[in-house]
């Protein structure tokens, strides 16, 4: 994701700062279209591998092989393989993930319009702050994430669509009537390190069957830059009773953490693709 973040903070510098120079408020509205096609070869190629790693987790359980999507993803890491399938579908564009891109429009669109809102505050700041001082502006646009080596805020939009796109993938993939005969439910699963969220800390290790409606709340991500995931509970797997979130855990001034999603993101994955 890092390359695809730096290509498009480049070009944004580069307009901005012609702009400043020309003496013309800056105008990123021509590059919406091109921050569009990125989100959306993220969300297409990444819904792939998430479909493709339901598919391998089932057939290890010596269950039925089924593909709804093209063959030949290989789990290397999630970034890895969806970074492979971005340039490869720019190169190719194969029909099968030409039509899962069909079915992203949507959030691709609104993925883009946030960021470029979030963006054009960031450079107004950086503009009216820095003045004519073109360094100034740049070392501003470094601060606020739009800085070539590390883009932050672009690299947090394309890995949180990417999970986003990944969990799609991965609750189309058991829709297959074999795999839902098999299927008992999910397991929350945080990292518990000290970058975790306290709501998702205490989601973590929280088991509950496929058709519990608190999936269509919890199931992650559960905000930008979550790193939660949830893992398929087989029948032969499944608890004697579901495991519900913790309840143990505090904040700092003492009253009880309320395991869930951050604001704005209680959702199912599975909503943001379209159903044309």
């Amino acid at each position: 994701m890092d390359k695809i973040a730096r290509r498009y903070a480049g070009k944004l510098r580069k307009a901005i700062l012609a702009a400043v120079r020309a003496g013309r408020k800056p105008n990123i509205d021509g590059l919406l279209g091109e921050w569009r096609a990125a989100i959306l070869a993220v969300l297409a190629s990444a819904f792939v591998v998430g479909n493709d790693a339901t598919d391998r987790s089932f057939k290890q359980r010596g269950g039925r092989a089924f593909r709804s999507v093209p063959a030949g993803v290989v789990a290397r890491g999630v970034e890895a393989d969806v970074r492979r399938l971005v340039a490869e579908t720019r190169a190719r564009a194969p029909g099968d993930l030409a039509r899962l891109r069909n079915l992203f429009e949507d959030q691709a669109w609104k993925a883009a319009a946030q960021t470029n809102g979030a963006i054009k505050e960031r450079v107004t700041a950086a503009v009216v702050e820095g003045g004519d001082d073109i360094a100034a502006i740049r070392a501003k646009l470094d601060i606020v994430g739009i800085g070539y080596e590390k883009p932050h805020l672009l690299q947090t939009i394309l890995r949180t669509q990417l999970h986003l796109g990944y969990s799609a993938g991965q609750l189309d993939a058991v829709q297959d009537p074999v795999v839902q005969a098999e299927l008992w439910g999910y397991e929350y699963v945080a990292i518990l390190d000290d970058r975790v969220r306290p709501e998702h800390e205490a989601l973590d290790g929280t088991k509950l069957a496929k058709d519990d409606p608190k999936w269509n709340a919890i199931f992650p991500p559960n905000g930008f830059q979550c790193r939660c995931a949830a893992i398929e509970v087989w029948n032969d797997e499944a608890p004697d009773s579901p495991v519900g979130p913790r309840t143990d855990l505090v904040n700092d001034d003492g009253s009880e953490v309320v395991a869930g999603p951050d604001p704005g993101w209680a959702f199912s994955p599975s909503e943001i693709v379209s159903s044309a």
